[in-house]
């Protein structure tokens, strides 16, 4: 299921291995804190589950939170990158979403024109679809005259008067020739903080959910798919965020599979080709949308089952790096 099936995806079958361990490890944690009613239940101790077995898989990719970077970088708003066209050249993991990235684009200038283009540029912008894009976007820069962004806007669950800043749909002039259109995550403080204050409310509701799941007992397919929607949302939220520095998207991937393996629940693979679930996050404007747009497959792929019943704890056996190591140098 986490393996995405596209251009540009190898599979690497140490951080794959590592996901599995977090799946393991993330679904034992959900587990006892819906036995304790989550009152000890903290997103991000949850999350930081993945970001270490990520870390550790592959430690030259510096993994890290984005808030424990330098303060300096911190404060500032570090970026994370992700283009779907750079210079002159598609992007070949994400160049399959490069015309969503640009109808959002153009539709966030038409609605709130934040650039103050006249009435004849934005008809002009709105003409340029029909164009290969590195000649569209060269004629957008034309239009705008310099770079620019436009952001994209992200219903909270907590709080429906308040708008998230979403991800960064930048246009840029690329040296020494060309055009990038990216998509950025700003890592503000004050940003981090609205969205770790939705990720601990969405985590809560899940547990909430899987423990109505258990009293139940019998499985109940309604409950089980409204389940299924609190996990999303909570993604959605996560995907949006991007608090850490890389594996935003596995650590996705990872979210799901432990959340559904805590309910005996799983997703019979494979996913859709050129489906990847944090670009649909990062394109939709609410939770409800992001559903709307997942929950096809989920639904069609779900299946019921029961999932490492009594195995012991791997938080208590992967205590210190060395048994990390260990347990991801395994042969399979």
């Amino acid at each position: 299921m986490i393996q995405i099936r596209w251009d540009g995806f190898g599979r690497n079958h140490r951080q794959m291995r590592a996901a599995q361990l977090s799946v393991v490890e993330m679904c034992q944690t959900l587990r006892i804190w819906g036995g304790s009613r989550g009152g000890c239940a903290e997103w991000r101790e949850w999350w930081s589950i993945c970001a270490r077995w990520r870390a550790v898989a592959t430690p030259s990719d510096g993994v890290c939170w984005v808030d424990q970077l330098p303060a300096e970088d911190f404060n500032r708003g570090f970026g994370i990158a992700t283009p779907t066209f750079s210079g002159q050249c598609k992007v070949l993991r994400y160049h399959v979403y490069f015309e969503r990235h640009w109808a959002n684009f153009v539709q966030l200038n038409l609605d709130t024109n934040p650039h103050s283009l006249n009435q004849h540029q934005l008809d002009q912008l709105q003409e340029l679809g029909h164009l290969p894009p590195e000649h569209r976007l060269s004629s957008a820069h034309a239009i705008f005259g310099r770079d620019v962004y436009v952001t994209m806007p992200a219903e909270s669950t907590r709080d429906p008067t308040v708008v998230l800043e979403g991800a960064r749909l930048t246009l840029q002039a690329w040296e020494p020739g060309g055009y990038t259109l990216t998509l950025r995550i700003a890592g503000q403080p004050s940003r981090s903080q609205q969205f770790g204050t939705e990720l601990q409310a969405g985590l809560e509701r899940v547990l909430q959910s899987l423990e109505q799941l258990r009293q139940h007992g019998t499985p109940d397919p309604c409950q089980q798919h409204g389940y299924v929607d609190q996990v999303l949302s909570m993604l959605y939220y996560w995907a949006i965020f991007s608090g850490i520095t890389r594996g935003t998207a596995i650590a996705m991937y990872c979210g799901l599979a432990s959340c559904l393996a805590a309910a005996h629940l799983w997703i019979e693979p494979p996913q859709p080709a050129g489906f990847q679930m944090d670009m649909e996050a990062i394109f939709s404007r609410s939770p409800q949308e992001f559903i709307e747009c997942v929950k096809p497959w989920v639904s069609e792929q779900l299946r019921g089952g029961r999932f490492i019943p009594d195995a012991p704890s791997l938080a208590q056996s992967c205590v210190t790096l060395r048994h990390h190591h260990e347990a991801l140098n395994l042969d399979s």
